[in-house]
């Protein structure tokens, strides 16, 4: 063999060893023993638990699988999990596989079951608390401190509040409206080892005097009013706004609130004063809601024929709308917005050629939640009525005629009280072949405007 195909065959050996080096990088090698020895301590609430397993030589960590899902890794051969994570690892099936630096792995050990976690042994405590009542009615609730994250109020089933103080004072109201039901207090806490069993008290309402029963409405001009029937032992009555006091020292059964839109949607309450200065708890509740009255139309035609329309200032308004419009030219009104109580029509710029008119006005409030309409005013321009002056034969035709009216651009002709047809001139012919036999015929007409305004009927003129 010479040297070059000696050196040939070297080189493709060497190049076969590299090719089979790469292939062995890429993917994980088996070169390191099954971890062996699995265990598990019972998961408590205090501890949790511990998986343990024999080391593995040469190993430099190790893979936690779950049901064959990798849930974590580790450098120690044994691996802690917290009361908290019992539920993800108990009852299922554990396994480790270990692994090295060089990307050499194990074979996956066997199957350890996770032991079910210890159940945790609450000790039940009664928890008391002290009430005092106070002369205004109100009840002051304290309890002792257990170091707990919140305590919850609860008058029967129901929540009142919560609270990280060591008291809670139940108001008048609430003394009143809970007289008779159960309170309590709830601790909530982190240590779920104790189980602190609330105590109740019932609640006993001793209350000085009765509560007003208030009734609203709106008087002539909007204003809100609220009235009440006498409270035995009263002298007089606070009212509130929203809890806040209002206005005091009342001592007639109604109030009449000033005029301030800035209170619709509050609430209106009343309370009675006896003659110590006690108070009663609060009355039922009402909505501050002023009203609109319906706005008067008064329509004046001027000399000019422009149209002046005013009406009534209209308390809680804060702007009008007009609408106007000429029947005979238009179904649509015509929409004008105000901040004032009259408007001018004028015959030049709006009602040019107008013949029939009418109008009506909408008041609006602030929110634009509330409308009142006007009656609509209602103009018609009157037709003069015409007359027929004359009738005579001709030939086999009957005449009439009759005198101008003035803006008649029109007449319909009635024969015998059935039209006959329409004329642009003063006179008309009528075909005798429509006329009755020996008999009289009625004839009249009516004037008709350039909108379509009508006059009444003319005279009657009879022809024998």
């Amino acid at each position: 063999m010479s040297i070059r195909k000696y050196w040939l065959i070297v080189v493709a050996f060497v190049m076969i060893l590299s090719l089979t080096s790469c292939n062995s990088n890429n993917e994980p090698q088996i070169v390191l023993n099954r971890p062996t020895g699995l265990s598990c301590s019972v998961p408590t609430y205090d501890n949790g638990a511990t998986i343990r397993w024999n080391a593995v030589p040469s190993a430099t960590g190790y893979i936690i699988y779950i049901n064959d899902v990798e849930v974590d890794r580790t450098n120690k051969n044994a691996y802690a999990f917290t009361y908290e994570d019992s539920d993800i690892f108990c009852g299922n099936n554990c396994t480790v596989q270990a692994f090295d630096d060089n990307g050499g792995i194990s074979l996956v050990s066997n199957i350890l079951i996770i032991p079910n976690k210890a159940p945790i042994t609450v000790n039940e405590i009664n928890f008391h608390f002290n009430v005092s009542k106070n002369i205004d009615n109100t009840m002051l609730i304290e309890w002792q401190d257990v170091n707990a994250v919140k305590y919850e109020i609860y008058i029967g089933n129901e929540k009142i509040y919560e609270t990280t103080k060591l008291s809670y004072l139940l108001t008048a109201e609430e003394v009143f409206n809970y007289n008779g039901q159960k309170i309590s207090v709830k601790v909530i806490e982190d240590n779920i080892k104790i189980d602190y069993i609330p105590c109740e008290y019932e609640i006993l309402s001793n209350v000085l005097i009765e509560a007003p029963v208030i009734k609203e409405s709106n008087d002539e001009e909007g204003n809100f009013v609220i009235k009440w029937e006498e409270v035995e032992g009263a002298v007089s009555y606070n009212v509130y706004i929203d809890g806040a006091q209002y206005a005091y020292n009342i001592t007639d059964l109604e109030y009449i609130f000033d005029v301030n839109s800035n209170y619709t949607g509050c609430e209106i309450a009343v309370r009675a004063v006896d003659i110590y200065g006690r108070t009663s708890v609060f009355s039922n509740y009402c909505i501050y809601k002023t009203a609109l009255v319906k706005p008067i139309l008064e329509v004046t035609h001027l000399e000019n024929e422009d149209i002046l329309v005013t009406w009534n200032e209209v308390k809680y308004a804060s702007k009008y709308k007009l609408y106007w419009r000429n029947k005979f030219v238009t179904e649509e009104y015509t929409e004008i917005i105000l901040d004032q109580n009259e408007y001018l029509l004028s015959k030049t710029e709006v009602i040019k050629d107008s013949e029939m008119i009418e109008i009506y006005v909408e008041a609006i409030d602030a929110l634009e939640e509330n409308i009142e309409t006007s009656e609509t005013y209602f103009w018609q321009k009157t037709m003069e009525i015409p007359h027929i002056y004359l009738g005579y034969e001709k030939g086999n035709f009957v005449v009439v005629a009759w005198y101008e009216v003035t803006d008649a651009i029109k007449y319909d002709v009635y024969v015998n009280g059935k039209y006959y047809k329409t004329e642009t001139s003063l006179s008309c012919e009528i075909s005798t072949t429509v006329l009755n036999e020996n008999k009289k015929d009625e004839i009249y007409i009516i004037a008709i405007s350039k909108q379509g305004t009508k006059s009444e009927s003319s005279n009657i003129y009879v022809f024998e």
